[in-house]
């Protein structure tokens, strides 16, 4: 039997340039592994027993056209998650759409809280191109440990260093990523949502927003405000025990942008997620442009500030 001999990255590869994580250059000794699963097993009287390929897809073909056949498309319910994305991740989609429909679940183990507040906030999850952070003034990341998670974003981190971009991280615990930033700021678990209110506050107390802009482009900034008014900054510094002069430090940042913010999975671990997400989204608003170099930001085209989210931000 034929054996991978080795995993390695495209050079050419514009992202990536080449380097690949641990887990992807294993791929070779866990494709090789003696102990791999490469026929199908069926439970049988609670134990797993191997059957042909034939036997496999036979049965299940036929359990599905019954199914179908009685019920309709829809009864099949396809439970999946992420896994290593790639071009073949979409084929069990392609499979289910050639079979006439069928019921998946909503929501994500993984990262789909912080998705349904992008979704609510601006109609859509886009991102811009990784390069564009080289064209940032300041990056913050919130709730992110890059040099662990994302070894080609800390790439890019590093070259906005090197370019004398600064880099704030907002997080529990400093972690390698807090290393390489220009500022470090701990935040008590759970309490970003009030984080962000607090920022928030610094900027409207002091005026430090386009107001043509607002009202050009948003909805709630009234509701907005009146929540904004009824915290107070002391209340914000005792409860995220980020002090007074970190929290009027990071209202500069966004101030003095463009700011590029990468909020991380930590802050969807707890109930209210997409509040505390939410709470992020208005602080685009108070950017000095949100216009990045060679793409205009989605979120000046759908930014929502919706007032039912702006409750119990602690």
């Amino acid at each position: 039997m034929a054996k991978l001999k080795k995993v390695d990255g495209n050079k050419n590869h514009p992202v990536t340039d080449g380097k690949i994580c641990t887990r992807g250059r294993m791929l070779a000794e866990r494709t090789n592994d003696s102990n791999r699963i490469t026929k199908p097993l069926k439970k049988v009287d609670g134990l797993w027993q191997e059957v042909s390929w034939e036997t496999a897809l036979t049965e299940i073909a036929e359990k599905l056209e019954a199914v179908k056949r009685t019920y309709g498309p829809t009864a099949v319910l396809h439970s999946h998650d992420y896994s290593s994305n790639g071009l073949l991740k979409s084929v069990d989609e392609r499979f289910f759409r050639a079979f006439g429909g069928w019921t998946q679940v909503t929501g994500s183990l993984c990262w789909g809280a912080g998705i349904e507040a992008q979704l609510r906030d601006f109609g859509n999850s886009f991102s811009h191109a990784p390069e564009d952070i080289l064209n940032s003034h300041h990056v913050v990341i919130w709730g992110r440990n890059v040099a662990r998670t994302n070894m080609h974003l800390f790439t890019y981190l590093k070259k906005a260093k090197k370019q004398g971009i600064t880099i704030t991280v907002i997080d529990p615990m400093k972690n390698q990523t807090a290393n390489l930033a220009d500022n470090y700021i701990c935040i008590r678990p759970g309490t970003d949502g009030l984080l962000a209110a607090g920022i928030i506050k610094v900027i409207l107390d002091n005026h430090q927003y386009d107001a043509q802009f607002v009202e050009q482009h948003t909805y709630g900034f009234d509701s907005l405000q009146s929540f904004i008014k009824t915290i107070s900054l002391e209340e914000v510094a005792r409860d995220t025990g980020v002090s007074l002069e970190e929290i009027d430090g990071l209202a500069t940042l966004y101030v003095n942008g463009p700011t590029t913010t990468f909020a991380g999975l930590g802050m969807q671990r707890y109930k209210m997620v997409e509040i505390r997400f939410a709470s992020l989204m208005p602080l685009v608003l108070f950017q000095e442009t949100l216009v990045f170099q060679g793409e205009e930001s989605i979120m000046a085209i759908f930014l929502l500030v919706n007032p039912l989210m702006w409750i119990d931000l602690h």
